[in-house]
């Protein structure tokens, strides 16, 4: 799996690792967020679309930390699968952020 070696996510630079299964195994986590280092890591060895599920629920809990929402870990659980569906059923959707700014409307 070929993640970005970073992430922006609200004016601040995300790391992104791929780790080693036995790493974060050994705590049963397949992702981990660090805040005070802004790094988020995902587990090797993980099916594609669950790593891709995974990094968008460390990028969810990025969020929440920046904005300071509150989210519990199973709403951080619910978004990262609802929308890596929505994203994956509706690639025009997704489509939409990969447009030049003026074919945007704006």
């Amino acid at each position: 799996m070929h993640f970005p070696a970073t992430l922006e996510i609200l004016g601040k630079t995300w790391t992104v690792e791929i780790l080693p299964e036995s790493r974060l195994n050994a705590r049963r986590e397949v992702g981990e967020i660090v805040y005070t280092h802004t790094s988020i890591a995902v587990e090797d060895g993980q099916s594609e679309e669950q790593a891709i599920d995974t990094l968008l629920h460390e990028a969810i809990h990025a969020i929440d930390y920046t904005m300071a929402i509150g989210l519990e870990e199973r709403q951080v659980h619910a978004l990262s699968s609802g929308l890596y569906a929505l994203l994956k059923q509706n690639p025009a959707l997704l489509a939409l952020f990969n447009r030049p700014e003026d074919e945007h409307g704006g």
